[in-house]
């Protein structure tokens, strides 16, 4: 009996070691994905954004924001190197040209959010600033907006990547710490392609030459004119709603660029123009009426026809044959395709920075005292006029 308990001992601990061996290993348990973090991917955006601004600057960047592990994937740096190079090598070109910029104030705000399973898509707006180096005291920062769209993927171990950053195109020139292709620019401005087109091709030989003198000077006009127009009323309105919008005007979000300058005109000074019975599209006229079914001609809102009103048709701006030449409250143009089919953008001289020269304000994107110098730089192959308002 007692050999049999052994025996039996034996069998069963030898049963459990059997059982054990044949029991497959737990597995671990893998990661939880992560729940969007909206204020990481907000961080993590302008990071990746201040990037770009800080590229222009002759002085050392701010160090890099936290951006909570999140990645960008390999695409997209490669992108968003290539871009730092060209940024980096815009900032050399305007350095020899004796502009440069000595600090930055890059901010976003989130617009809007749209989040589905494993992505989320920022829609976001970029304040940016930059300080001038080598200027006055008291000469003013230059400003800008921007719209972008940013998806965040998550992967499969759960953490979550930048996936694509997308600058949503406007009418106006690209921000000067963007790379963008001026031609991809430019849209017909709220004005029908048939009526712009039966306007014909801007006149040969009335666009600027784009020659920087031997010195720069200032040109210099009175702030007010008896009995005519207030340029310093034009340059002031332009600064203060560069940055935003006058609610008492339509708004025509990325094309309103004419429309903002000739708010500006308006408030220095030019008198609503209409012939007849008010008609919108009345070449010799040029009205705003928040009232009337039409609103405004498109005199008023479309570049195309500004520039045939404003130099042709009413005779109240004189053209002048080189961009450098522009004083206070005078009108830019650009045709960004350069071929005069169609002009694309309106800007407004709104300040003069001694060493650098002349600075525009405009709409779409929302900037304000912008370079003459920068533009020509980002956009070497555009046409231009300038109106001497």
């Amino acid at each position: 009996m007692h050999r049999r308990r052994r025996s039996i001992r034996r069998t069963v601990v030898l049963g459990l070691a059997v059982l054990s061996l044949g029991v497959p290993a737990v597995p671990a348990l893998a990661e939880a994905p992560q729940a969007p973090d909206i204020r990481a991917m907000t961080e993590t955006t302008r990071a990746f954004l201040a990037e770009r601004t800080y590229a222009l600057l002759d002085t050392p960047a701010p160090a890099r924001q936290d951006t909570h592990g999140i990645t960008a994937v390999s695409s997209l740096q490669h992108t968003h190197d290539v871009a730092l190079a060209a940024i980096t090598a815009r900032k050399e070109k305007l350095k020899s040209l004796g502009e440069s910029y000595s600090a930055a104030d890059v901010r976003i705000s989130v617009d809007k959010v749209v989040r589905r399973p494993g992505t989320v898509r920022l829609y976001v707006t970029e304040l940016t600033a930059l300080d001038y180096a080598h200027v006055n005291a008291k000469d003013p920062q230059t400003k800008f907006t921007s719209h972008h769209e940013v998806d965040f993927s998550r992967t499969a171990h759960g953490q979550w990547q930048m996936t694509r950053q997308h600058r949503v195109e406007e009418g106006g020139p690209a921000p000067i710490n963007d790379v963008g292709d001026p031609a991809g620019q430019a849209k017909t401005d709220p004005a029908k392609a048939d009526e712009v087109g039966a306007l014909g091709p801007v006149p040969a030989g009335s666009r600027a030459a784009t020659a920087r003198p031997a010195a720069l000077t200032h040109q210099r006009k009175p702030a007010k004119l008896s009995g005519g127009y207030d340029y310093a009323a034009m340059t002031n309105y332009a600064q203060w709603y560069a940055i935003g919008r006058n609610t008492w005007y339509q708004d025509f979000g990325s094309n309103d660029c004419t429309n903002f300058i000739s708010q500006a005109l308006r408030a220095g000074g030019w008198a609503d123009e209409a012939n007849g019975p008010y008609p919108s599209n009345d070449q010799n006229s040029w009205w705003y009426n928040p009232w009337d079914v039409h609103n405004q001609t498109l005199t008023w809102i479309n570049a195309h026809w500004f520039y045939f009103y404003a130099s042709y048709w009413s005779g109240r701006t004189t053209l002048l044959d080189n961009v450098w030449y522009m004083g206070d409250g005078d009108v830019l143009q650009a045709d960004w395709q350069a071929n005069g089919q169609e002009i694309d953008h309106t800007m407004m001289m709104t300040w003069y920075y001694d060493g650098i020269g002349p600075a525009l304000s405009y709409h779409s994107n929302d900037t304000i005292n912008r370079s003459l110098q920068s533009l020509l730089v980002a956009n070497p192959n555009a046409w231009w006029w300038l109106h001497r308002t």
